[in-house]
Parts: structure tokens; sequence; C-alpha cells
């Protein structure tokens, strides 16, 4: 399993990621962090990347190659599965693009997205033609799904929203001892037992959540649950 760094926690939730992988006794499980919180863009930081990965793979003999990341480590995980073999990905709240041309509506993390020079990544890749399961988890506010509804609904994703649920949305199931059963059902790769999981913790399939209209501003929402 390949842990990816959040944008920013006070314990970063790849240490949780890892643990749950660690405690199943049979994941190998590298640390990833973008240092330079540059969504992948720093020119061959890619690279660097994908050559730790393939030839930690290597070394230890992997069977399956599984990457997890949270929030910048959740588009992270998306764009590490378009250059190695990777078998799943579970990423969750990830940014589909920092470009301010592409989304002109997103206020957050300005003060990182000016900083970004080059862009070799300026959107998510699209996994549609690789052998990989892409598990996407979002919560329901509007900031939120002005990300998950830009991934192309024909990509195959097994996507999932949360209502009422923010950008907060590991942090939240972690603390509620929800976040667990996904991960551990995604790195053993029983997709349905991570759909029982996901729906058990209040996700609903991204149709189900269009169908039902259920988009909230933070405003509607109130407080963060956490």
């Amino acid at each position: 399993m390949i842990a990816l760094e959040h944008l920013a926690a006070p314990k970063p939730l790849h240490i949780h990621f890892a643990r749950m992988a660690t405690s199943i006794g049979r994941s190998n499980v590298p640390f990833i962090a973008d240092a330079s919180r540059s969504w992948m863009n720093v020119p061959e930081l890619a690279d660097a990347i994908q050559r730790i990965v393939e030839e930690t793979a290597e070394q230890v003999a992997a069977g399956d190659i599984v990457a997890i990341g949270n929030s910048m480590g959740g588009s992270e995980a998306i764009m590490l599965a378009s250059v190695t073999p990777a078998n799943r990905v579970l990423a969750i709240v990830p940014q589909y693009s920092v470009r301010p041309d592409m989304m002109s509506e997103e206020p957050r993390w300005t003060f990182l997205r000016d900083r970004i020079v080059e862009r070799p990544y300026p959107k998510v890749p699209v996994l549609r033609d690789r052998e990989c399961v892409v598990t996407l988890l979002y919560g329901g506010m509007q900031d939120e799904w002005m990300h998950a509804s830009r991934f192309p609904e024909d990509a195959g994703y097994r996507h999932y929203l949360f209502p009422e649920r923010r950008h907060t949305l590991a942090r939240s199931l972690h603390k509620q001892g929800l976040l667990r059963p996904i991960v551990q059902a995604i790195i053993e790769g029983r997709p349905s037992g991570a759909q029982k999981a996901i729906e058990a913790a209040g996700g609903m399939l991204r149709a189900e959540f269009e169908a039902a209209g259920l988009t909230l501003s933070p405003k509607e929402a109130g407080h963060d649950e956490i």
C-alpha cells in the first residue's frame, strides 16, 4: 500500500492509513509526502515517486499495489496510478484540478496554488483504460461537489458521496471508527465489502446522490461535524 500525504493535518492521515494496512500483517507501506505541496507539479517529482514505488514493489515482490490518499494526497494517488501498475486507488476528497482557469470557483489553498509554476498535471488523469479499480469518496458540500462532479461518469469509478459531510470526511470517519473497514476492504480487494462499509458509514453512490439533490452549501449545513 502507498500512503500519500494530506495537505496539512496535526496528525497526518497517512499514518492512520499505514497502521490500518500493516495491522493486516501482509502490507508493505511506503510513506510519500509532497513537501512542495504542488499536487505533483514540481518538475520530475512524478518520475521520482514512480521510481520509488516500482523499486519498492520489486524489492518486496509485491502482489497488488494500492494507493491511498486524502485531499491533495488523493489527487496524487490517482496521478500515481496513471504511471505505475497500481491495482486499486482510494482517493478521499481529491481535488480534480487546482488550475485557476479550470476551477475558477475554487477559493481554497490559493497560497499554494499560486506558487505552482509548471503544471504537468493540470488535472487528475482519467484511468478509464487502465486495469485499476478507483474508489472516490467525497463530502456532500458544494465546495466538494465542484470537484466530484467533474470526474467523468463513464470512467468506471466507484464514486460515493456522504451527505452533510465536508472536506474533513476522512478525519471524521476515522474519529467515528468508520474508516478502517473501508480501507481494509479496499486493500484486500473486496469491492462489495468496501461498498457495504461505505454505505454503513453514510455514503451513497453518486447517481443516487445527484438524483436526490442532496448537495448543501456550507452555510446550509451549519457547523462542521468535528
